[in-house]
């Protein structure tokens, strides 16, 4: 009489290992990153800003990247330039 039950468990070993190099070579996970920017008084600087990050952080791979820019009031008009450049980039919340 032969023992079946080592043979059985590799094979399954070797079934699910094959399935999830399977899975692994054609599903992405993608992951989902918010970069929070807090500002005040930033007109000037917003736009080479978030220029620099969107660079920076664009050869991040599997990877969702958006930014929200947090405005505390700026009486400087920090809120309209976000704004316009909002118009042209659609990763900024």
């Amino acid at each position: 009489m032969r023992k079946t039950g080592g043979n059985l468990r590799y094979r399954l070993k070797k079934t699910m290992e094959d399935l999830l190099n399977y899975w692994r070579e054609r599903v992405s996970i993608i992951m989902k990153v918010v970069v929070v920017v807090p500002t005040y008084n930033e007109r000037e600087n917003i736009a080479s800003l978030l220029s620099q990050l969107t660079q920076a952080l664009g050869v991040v791979k599997n990877h969702a990247i958006s930014y929200l820019v947090v405005d505390d009031t700026s009486p400087d008009g920090t809120r309209d330039a976000v704004v316009a450049y909002k118009k042209t980039h659609k990763t900024l919340k």
